[in-house]
């Protein structure tokens, strides 16, 4: 039986993409095999990105979907919790404004409450596309993987925001963290607690979304921040489990070091075992990838020096 749901969606990101990729979105919404009206609210919560006639497209072609105008400015993850409050339903699925996604998304999602009550939280696979040495090296050093190939979903400690299904009583008891001093690393610290809490977490192969690919301008800064933010995050979560200042630092730069050096070495493995087809792209990828690489693990030096001037 499928659960009562709402969908939240959020403007943060036409920061970088433009209107159209959010209309290009909501057709993605419309296309779903389980339809979005279905739902108990679509809520897209427009925190003063989005331009009126943008407005005005959006009511006329997508007509389920609830504009929420913020009064005020409002982060990512601010804008994803407003519109958890704003919505009802036994689940809260958080949908992003520039990605695509595969049209049983909504219900690979859904099936995984409705056929077990113990599980909490669902994950979808977010990837990218592939169509050169650059757009791979983004898939071995950034924060998407390859899909895993998997036919059946498999447990997971962690989600990307863009892609993910929370029973709302769990949301409820365990809120993302929103006051933390991160960028986009709130999604991390947020999975530590999930994980400590006791929730059953999994990751469904069948629910695919292809985010936008990073523009090279932004490769090195979102890498550089991708390390710092994982690094402040796993500072936070150890400093409020009993550990020193220095001690949470250096435990957060020694595992985010060896968690990123493994993901680009594991994901090259796949590369090289499963999609033939990229092979012409790694000698020149590999290089990128690593250099991308060298800008995270600077990113998490900085924040294990300087984060305790921050808090």
């Amino acid at each position: 039986m499928t659960p009562t749901f709402s969908i939240v969606m959020e403007s943060e990101n036409l920061e970088t993409a433009g209107p159209q990729q959010l209309l290009e979105a909501l057709e993605s919404l419309a296309r779903q095999t389980l339809s979005p009206e279905h739902a108990r609210k679509v809520v897209l919560v427009n925190s003063g990105r989005i331009e009126q006639s943008v407005v005005d497209a959006i009511h006329n072609r997508f007509p389920w979907v609830a504009i929420h105008a913020s009064a005020e400015p409002l982060d990512y993850y601010a804008a994803k919790a407003l519109g958890a409050e704003l919505s009802s339903g036994e689940v809260v699925l958080w949908y992003d404004s520039d990605l695509q996604y595969d049209t049983r998304w909504l219900e690979s999602m859904l099936d995984l409450f409705g056929s077990d009550p113990s599980v909490d939280v669902v994950a979808g696979e977010t990837s990218l596309s592939i169509s050169g040495p650059y757009t791979l090296a983004v898939l071995l050093a950034w924060a998407f993987p390859p899909w895993s190939q998997r036919a059946q979903p498999y447990s997971t400690t962690g989600y990307a925001a863009n892609n993910v299904a929370f029973r709302r009583r769990l949301l409820d008891a365990v809120p993302i963290p929103l006051a933390t001093g991160l960028s986009r690393g709130n999604c991390t610290l947020h999975s530590h607690r999930l994980v400590r809490a006791g929730a059953k977490m999994l990751r469904s192969p069948r629910a695919r979304a292809l985010h936008a690919m990073l523009p090279f301008r932004q490769f090195y800064p979102r890498l550089w921040g991708a390390g710092f933010n994982d690094a402040g995050a796993l500072i936070l979560d150890q400093r409020s489990q009993g550990r020193s200042d220095w001690g949470a630092r250096a435990y957060a730069l020694r595992y985010v070091s060896v968690r990123r050096c493994l993901r680009v070495v594991t994901r090259s493995v796949t590369v090289v075992r499963s999609y033939p087809r990229w092979w012409p792209y790694l000698p020149l990828a590999l290089p990128l990838a690593i250099s991308g690489l060298a800008a995270s693990l600077f990113g998490a030096v900085a924040a294990s020096v300087s984060w305790r001037a921050r808090n």
